[in-house]
């Protein structure tokens, strides 16, 4: 991705996107995702095509008749991650970007690679996790 790329992409998700932490369908703990919703495809598969990662999935469409259909591309885990620190230098919101260095500089330090916490680990991703979304 080129400079100008990053720039742009962190400028959508300062705008139309989200840098979250998720619970998994199947664990406990929450994990980094980011999205950005929109009602223009063009956009959506450009920053797929352009990150070479994420999912594009439909959003339910409002009741009114008014409402266009609209999508959301999503990236999770360490895909989100990668993305995360190639935009972060550019993100001008200021909860955005201080979510963004915090995944950065401590998501891998208290997530396990295999899952299984220890007492004292399970605090530390506790804390880490009120720490996030109190920002």
């Amino acid at each position: 991705m080129t400079d100008i790329e990053k720039a742009y992409l962190a400028g959508i998700i300062d705008g139309e996107g989200s840098i979250m932490l998720v619970v998994k369908r199947s664990g406990w703990y929450r994990r980094p995702v980011i999205s950005v919703a929109s009602s223009d495809i063009e956009l959506l598969d450009w920053i797929k095509a352009t990150t070479g990662t994420g999912s594009i999935v439909p959003k339910r469409k409002k009741r009114a008749a008014h409402h266009r259909d609209s999508w959301q591309w999503r990236a999770k885990d360490d895909k989100a991650l990668e993305i995360i620190r190639l935009v972060s230098p550019y993100l001008k919101i200021t909860r955005k970007r201080k979510r963004a260095e915090l995944l950065i500089s401590r998501y891998k330090a208290v997530t396990p690679h295999n899952g299984w916490y220890t007492e004292e680990g399970r605090k530390l991703k506790e804390e880490f996790e009120a720490e996030f979304a109190g920002l």
